[in-house]
């Protein structure tokens, strides 16, 4: 509704991937405020520049597996990070179609 709250509902923690560290997959364990707005009853998080709501990576995670799937397939990239087939191929055509609306 756009009204401005400062009310927090709660904290949550979420689970992210991030780029390998010595190969070795790395997960961040962010704490993220959940707010109510008192005008609507809404819940809502706080956004976080580096990672997309609703999302289980962050952005320059998706970044390099749209590198290596330049380079590459993405059913390769898929198999070696062991992401699912489908949310990377949803990672990658949505980084190519801002890339080509930069152009």
């Amino acid at each position: 509704c756009g009204f401005a709250t400062s009310s927090v509902h709660d904290r949550r923690t979420r689970k992210v991937r991030d780029l390998a560290i010595f190969h070795q997959p790395v997960y961040l364990f962010v704490k993220v405020k959940r707010y109510r707005c008192w005008n609507c009853s809404q819940v809502f998080s706080a956004s976080l520049e580096s990672i997309p709501p609703n999302q289980h990576y962050t952005n320059r995670f998706c970044e390099y597996l749209y590198e290596l799937c330049e380079g590459s397939t993405i059913q390769e990239v898929s198999r070696k990070h062991r992401i699912p087939y489908t949310t990377l191929e949803r990672i990658y055509y949505s980084i190519a179609s801002k890339k080509a609306k930069e152009r």
